[in-house]
């Protein structure tokens, strides 16, 4: 019975492992920007709130992030970690 259980437990944790390796994998793809993409008026006025305290890289980023879909939340966090403020 222990044995049973601990290939169950193995089992999961190998699948668990795969499937981080899955999504990591897709997180690092890049994703082109589709076809005829615009920023909204709002987000466009965000952005421009937000140039004041931000260099022209981070907002290049984020602007980038935006177009291939992110919020503008999730594209500020992804470009504070990778560009920096």
């Amino acid at each position: 019975m222990i044995y049973k259980n601990l290939i169950n437990n193995f089992d999961f944790i190998f699948v668990k492992f795969f499937y981080n390796i899955v999504i990591m994998y897709k997180k690092n793809k890049l994703e082109p920007i589709k076809k005829g993409a615009k920023l909204t008026d709002t987000d466009k006025k965000k952005l421009e709130e937000h140039k004041k305290h931000h260099s022209d890289k981070h907002i290049k980023s984020m602007r980038m992030s935006m177009l291939k879909g992110m919020s503008f939340n999730e594209a500020h966090k992804k470009a504070q970690k990778s560009v920096g403020k």
